[in-house]
């Protein structure tokens, strides 16, 4: 089993659409073969750091997560909303 964790700021007045953004694509996930689980939180003390959950039953379905397309468009679409450091 593989857990991914995730978190990343994004600028205040674009918290809404980002988080539209990571529901989407863990909606999309959720369908991926392979995930066990696909989480969606506001970090509490500072809700414009969206943190993600992530449970794969292996490596090879996480990998495949990452080559799908729903992937790629999150990618293209989340760069300019971020404000700060990405951690995974």
């Amino acid at each position: 089993m593989i857990i991914v964790k995730g978190s990343f700021p994004v600028k205040e007045n674009d918290q809404p659409r980002a988080l539209d953004l990571v529901q989407a694509l863990a909606r999309a996930a959720r369908k991926d073969r392979g995930c066990l689980a696909y989480e969606v939180y506001l970090q509490a003390d500072e809700p414009r750091v969206i943190m993600v959950w992530q449970q794969w039953t292996s490596l090879d379905a996480l990998e495949t997560h990452f080559a799908s397309s729903h992937v790629d468009s999150f990618l293209d679409a989340i760069p300019d909303m971020l404000h700060g450091d990405v951690t995974s």
